[in-house]
């Protein structure tokens, strides 16, 4: 009972921070050995040394290609970002013939990518807690039609996307831009500025 005590009591917090951490670092290592077999099953490339916190949803259509850089990280469970996340990660292509490439040394915090046609997102790039990214409306806007609307999607290298956000279809994000959170990106964005609001616009330039 002393010991308990003198641990509940450590003034710095170290001790208890030490055991979170190795109970993470047990639930990333089954996590990311399970997601490597999941991606494995619906044939799904997956880069060397990428991290999952908790289970990513993969969603592969026949044919369509998702492929995943070296070293990215997924994060799916709410002990592992404490922003706050809603959901898990889900990567998912609808068609055939659509493909999402992720790059290098990115982030996702319960972040949904669906694509229809073509997303691609470069390296270093880091998104925040439940974002979603599409290229596509999802189903028919008008009952008249069966036309599901779509068109690529490209967020460059070194782009940060903050929480909450969604990128919309026909976007492109230009290289070391930052979209602030709650915004709906419904427009191209340039290099090297900050974007925010809904829809968002740019703030201002980054120097």
């Amino acid at each position: 009972m002393k010991k308990l005590k003198t641990f509940q009591m450590d003034p710095t917090g170290s001790a208890i921070w030490k055991i979170d951490e190795i109970s993470q670092n047990l639930l990333m290592g089954i996590s990311s050995v399970y997601c490597y077999l999941l991606a494995g099953i619906w044939n799904i490339k997956l880069g060397a040394g990428c991290k999952f916190y908790g289970l990513t949803h993969f969603r592969r259509y026949p044919r369509s290609e998702i492929i995943v850089g070296n070293c990215s990280i997924f994060r799916s469970s709410f002990r592992s970002n404490f922003m706050g996340l809603n959901r898990a990660c889900g990567i998912s292509t609808q068609r055939n013939t659509a493909k999402i490439k992720i790059g290098a040394f990115c982030g996702f915090s319960g972040t949904t990518i669906r694509a229809y046609e073509n997303i691609t997102i470069g390296d270093h790039v880091g998104v925040g807690p439940n974002t979603v990214i599409t290229d596509f409306d999802g189903h028919p806007i008008s009952r008249q039609t069966k036309e599901i609307k779509s068109a690529p999607v490209v967020i460059d290298n070194d782009v940060w996307i903050g929480m909450n956000c969604t990128i919309l279809k026909g976007v492109h994000i230009g290289k070391g831009s930052t979209i602030g959170a709650n915004s709906v990106v419904t427009r191209s964005i340039p290099e090297m500025v900050i974007a925010a609001g809904s829809p968002a616009r740019v703030i201002r330039e980054i120097k």
